[in-house]
């Protein structure tokens, strides 16, 4: 007897379809009998004709996501409104459902479409898995206990070994806070910030504090400003440095996620739609792969109402700067929209700020945790702050019954100053702020200007940053492009969307990061992660430079996060890229890039013979320091230092 088996989604962007796909490609590799028919994976309401053609005997693999508070994505709904009231006897299933229990009816669209299937008479043959977005360990378990298993699955299906009907376990929702559910790496954070007694039994030493340069007045509740309409409002109008450009609307033309879906870290590709009569007005500005642009995006609005919480009890007030040295970008504006706009919220915390605090703190125990961070005696716990990037935002949810006033001490280029408060009644507090960053990112392609057009299209290469927690940027860039095919784009002002994302530059950067043209001169390009986004764009033009030798070193984890896998091949295949070499951290034979550059060590010193040029892109901390070494002990201390100098080697790193 025929049978098929179909593989369909039921999700708003990549992650269902990427999910599908990987299915698709091991259930393939189970069935070797020509009586089974394999459907290409497509969305559930493209293949919902099929599924009624009940004459067939189907094994049904769903994966099934929510959206908003839970709901069923459009492309379900469809599916599920179509089977309603249908016999589908003939038909097994096997389901995954994703969702985030971030929202607490994060389960109610999968868990729809599967009641609504077996009131069809579809019958459920394997239990079904949740995996849950929030946790992202959790999520990677579930999703490879669901990936890896369909291979055993399929095979009993056609061996017709899955007789009986299974009833569906749900699983409750877990009472774990948002972030806890993130990342347990948070809750250690926390707990190292809240717990006493580091310092136990011994009297502190205090450092003296800096007095504040600048005051800022409090004006009354009913004066505060409204919501702002133009982005040149934020930050007071002032030119964020380095910029030096226009403010850039740019509408997203599509996405995609670069890593396997079990990857650790998820990277993603956004392409971005530059206005091209904005780019000309612009001193006809030519943007190239090896330039950074800027993105802006407000603080997290949680973020902001704990802030606001903590401030001033939650009302809005107009702050207003005075004296001399108070920095320009500093508005007179609400409250909320400082809080919003203007100031980083995940600034690093200090011995200013902790001192501040402790200082005007009444609580006792409060005064001496704090007075323990910037304390002599505990210096050594200061530092761990530091090396965990404790922010002032952690230091409100680690200690709730911190209530400090308004006043603020900024960072204006890179200079300390201390806001004061007139109204010290209410407003006694000083803290530590920095201007709110735009985010920086590499551009992936080659863009041609030879053609007259409406935009140019500008890639994106980011890794979403999700431990200890979702980083400001790259957690919306990775939702925008899960979301393309939603209609719905509502979100606070100013935050990105797919229909605006707001985009600046700035002059090429001294390091002079751009492809050098000359067929004579060979490349060496070094990247792990994410970094190699401008040398993709390198690899297309070097593609149209006839005689252009060019080699590549990349690192990654494993397989799962070799992004641009299949591009990189195809170069190597068509001569484009000479060498490919690959570095994989987190398999057996453990390498980073460094480890590789000692390897071919001969091949380095050749290319520095015929005055080639090394590209390096990626976390300075880490593999920055690695590569730095390496090629210390193969070129010598002298060497180096020439080559960095007269801009042989050159770095786009950051930290």
């Amino acid at each position: 007897m025929k049978k098929r088996i179909l593989f369909g989604f039921a999700s708003k962007g990549g992650t269902g379809a990427a999910m599908a796909e990987e299915v698709y490609a091991l259930a393939s590799e189970a069935v070797d009998d020509d009586s089974v028919d394999l459907v290409l994976p497509d969305e559930l309401n493209n293949i919902v004709d099929t599924v009624l053609e009940d004459h067939v005997s189907t094994l049904l693999v769903v994966i099934a996501s929510s959206t908003g508070q839970g709901d069923l994505p459009q492309n379900g709904i469809q599916f599920l409104q179509k089977i309603e009231g249908k016999n589908l006897n003939k038909t097994d299933l096997a389901m995954l459902c994703l969702g985030d229990s971030n929202y607490t009816t994060f389960m109610d669209g999968p868990h729809a479409l599967l009641n609504s299937m077996l009131r069809a008479g579809i019958r459920l043959v394997d239990q079904i898995v949740e995996a849950d977005d929030a946790n992202n360990d959790a999520f990677a378990d579930s999703t490879d206990k669901f990936i890896e298993g369909i291979e055993a699955l399929v095979r009993k299906w056609v061996k017709n070994e899955l007789s009986e009907s299974i009833e569906p376990i749900f699983h409750p929702l877990s009472s774990t806070s948002q972030k806890a559910k993130r990342a347990s790496k948070y809750e250690a954070i926390i707990e190292l910030v809240k717990s006493s007694d580091h310092v136990a039994g011994v009297a502190l030493k205090i450092p003296k504090m800096p007095e504040p340069a600048f005051e800022i007045t409090i004006l009354n509740e009913s004066d505060c400003q409204s919501s702002l309409t133009r982005f040149e409002e934020i930050q007071n109008g002032v030119l964020f440095e380095p910029v030096s450009s226009p403010i850039y609307e740019c509408s997203v033309l599509n996405g995609k996620r670069l890593t396997s879906v079990k990857a650790e870290k998820q990277a993603w590709e956004i392409t971005l739609a530059l206005d091209e009569k904005t780019r000309i007005s612009d001193k006809n500005r030519k943007l190239q792969c090896g330039d950074c642009v800027a993105l802006f995006t407000p603080n997290d609005s949680d973020e902001v109402e704990l802030a606001m919480n903590a401030l001033n009890d939650g009302k809005n007030v107009t702050v207003l700067t005075n004296g001399k040295k108070r920095p320009s970008w500093f508005p007179r504006a609400s409250l909320r929209n400082v809080l919003s706009f203007d100031v980083e919220l995940r600034t690093p915390v200090s011995k200013t700020m902790l001192g501040h605090l402790m200082n005007k703190t009444e609580n006792a125990d409060l005064k001496r945790r704090l007075g323990e961070f910037v304390s002599r005696e505990g210096k050594e716990l200061y530092r761990e702050l530091l090396d965990k990037q404790v922010t002032f935002v952690d230091l409100l949810v680690a200690f709730p019954l911190l209530k400090p006033p308004v006043s603020v001490l900024a960072y204006l280029k890179r200079q300390e100053y201390l806001f004061a408060i007139k109204n010290a009644e209410f407003f006694r507090i000083f803290f530590i702020y920095f201007l709110l960053q735009r985010r920086w990112y590499s551009i992936a392609n080659w863009i041609d200007y030879s053609k007259s057009a409406y935009f140019r299209a500008v890639r994106i290469a980011f890794t979403e940053i999700s431990l200890p927690k979702a980083g400001l940027m790259t957690n919306q860039l990775a939702r925008i492009i899960d979301n393309l095919n939603e209609n719905d784009c509502n979100s606070p002002p100013f935050c990105p969307n797919k229909n605006r994302i707001i985009l600046e530059c700035r002059e090429p950067p001294p390091n002079l990061f751009r492809l050098d043209e000359n067929p004579e001169i060979p490349i060496l390009m070094i990247a792990a992660g994410s970094g190699i986004a401008p040398f993709i764009g390198f690899l297309d033009r070097i593609g149209q430079i006839r005689g252009k030798e060019a080699t590549l070193i990349f690192g990654c984890r494993n397989e799962n996060s070799f992004i641009y896998k299949n591009e990189l091949n195809a170069k190597v295949e068509n001569g484009t890229l000479k060498n490919l070499f690959v570095a994989f951290s987190r398999e057996n034979n453990k390498k980073y890039v460094q480890d590789i550059l000692l390897d071919e060590k001969d091949l380095v010193k050749e290319l520095i013979e015929r005055n080639g040029l090394i590209y390096i892109c990626g976390d300075g901390a880490g593999m920055g320091i690695g590569i730095r070494n390496s090629l210390l002990e193969i070129l010598g201390d002298e060497k180096y230092s020439q080559l960095m100098k007269n801009k042989t080697i050159r770095e786009d790193l950051w930290r």
